[in-house]
């Protein structure tokens, strides 16, 4: 299904502003016990198994037919949540379940602010440690790019097109990943290199 432009922008703002509306505990700052019981129900093993990690749109997709309907697919987005949350609840709601692949999608709240402000490096370093923790267990990775934004309507004192350090991230971690990438993941042994978009491992 495709939704036209004006509809997905509803759909990722209804979204966000449910987000900012759902209590996430005081002491749990990544919310990993989000999909504590959802992820003791898929103990079995599943060889075909992709989890999606995200934030806003990513759980959006949860309700699509295209994860909804497969059985192979697990959406782990949690809507508002920044790559150092993300980074935080990988191990938990990613590598045990020890899925064939994971699809990493973040960034856009670490440049809102979501949780406090992040340079470019510290937003790329995120990224990293989740590519790095899923190469260690043999997970294969499909990285996104960091999805724009003209503006954030839960942010409104933040403006990403006139602030000239939010507006190099997105950039930078267009560009960084790549290059990162290809230096950690390509196999000596086998001289393969997967370009950036597609799978990595």
């Amino acid at each position: 299904m495709i939704f036209a432009p004006s509809k997905v922008t509803a759909l990722v703002l209804l979204i966000a502003l449910a987000a900012a509306c759902r209590a996430v505990p005081a002491d749990d700052w990544a919310n990993v016990g989000r999909y504590r019981d959802a992820n003791a129900a898929l103990a079995n093993a599943d060889t075909q198994r992709i989890v999606f990690m995200g934030d806003s749109i990513t759980e959006g997709w949860a309700g699509q037919s295209f994860i909804h309907d497969n059985p192979h697919f697990v959406d782990r987005g949690i809507s508002g949540q920044t790559t150092p949350q993300m980074l935080v609840r990988f191990r938990s709601d990613v590598v045990q379940l020890k899925p064939a692949v994971v699809h990493i999608m973040g960034g856009t709240n670490d440049v809102a602010g979501n949780t406090g402000p992040e340079t470019e490096d510290e937003i790329f370093g995120y990224v990293v440690g989740m590519v790095q923790l899923a190469e260690a267990n043999r997970i294969k990775i499909i990285l996104a790019s960091v999805p724009p934004a003209a503006d954030f309507p839960w942010k409104p004192g933040v403006d990403p097109a006139q602030d000239q350090a939010l507006e190099r991230a997105p950039q930078g971690l267009r560009e960084q990943p790549r290059d990162y990438l290809r230096r950690l993941l390509v196999r000596p042994c086998s001289g393969q290199r997967r370009d950036e978009g597609r799978v990595f491992g």
